[in-house]
């Protein structure tokens, strides 16, 4: 149970991965062997594509695979790497917490509308929500890796 909860977000991805697929099936045979388009599996798939970026960045998070540019890896060693890479995920866990706090916004003026998909009628608060879910978990993969990082400073690894 551990490895699962551990494993969620790859778990979620490789999910929707699996939906995009079948619905984007769906939608070519619908489309051109039926000549019966499926208006509602465009939006899905969109939504859920939206999702899978999302729930991957925190993936990549992670697992230390965000793009960066790794000039500074090579030159720098020890334990100024160690406090620089600190630095650098204090920041971006801010980033990322301070656009949770401004998607809340979006949500909540979702709902105050009532605003909803064209294809499928769906509130398009959900969509919003997770968005700001996304974002408040990439934060906290982000003080994941600075826990991980101050307690290798402190420990005096150097990778």
């Amino acid at each position: 149970m551990k490895k699962i909860v551990k494993n969620a977000d790859v778990i979620v991805s490789c999910f929707l991965l699996v939906v995009i697929t079948v619905l984007a099936f769906l939608q070519v045979l619908f489309r051109f062997v039926l000549n019966l388009p499926l208006s509602w599996t465009e939006e899905l798939i969109r939504f859920a594509v939206i999702s899978l970026i999302y729930i991957s960045t925190i993936y990549s998070i992670r697992t230390r695979s965000v793009i960066r540019v790794e000039i500074l890896d090579m030159a720098i060693k020890g334990k100024v790497k160690n406090v620089i890479d600190i630095l650098i995920n204090i920041f971006s866990a801010g980033i990322m917490g301070y656009m949770s706090y401004l998607s809340t916004s979006l949500v909540s003026n979702a709902v105050f509308v009532n605003q909803r998909s064209a294809a499928m009628n769906m509130p398009i608060a959900i969509m919003y929500g997770v968005e700001c879910a996304c974002f408040a978990l990439m934060s906290l993969a982000f003080i994941s890796l600075i826990i991980e990082d101050i307690k290798k400073l402190i420990g005096g690894n150097k990778e």
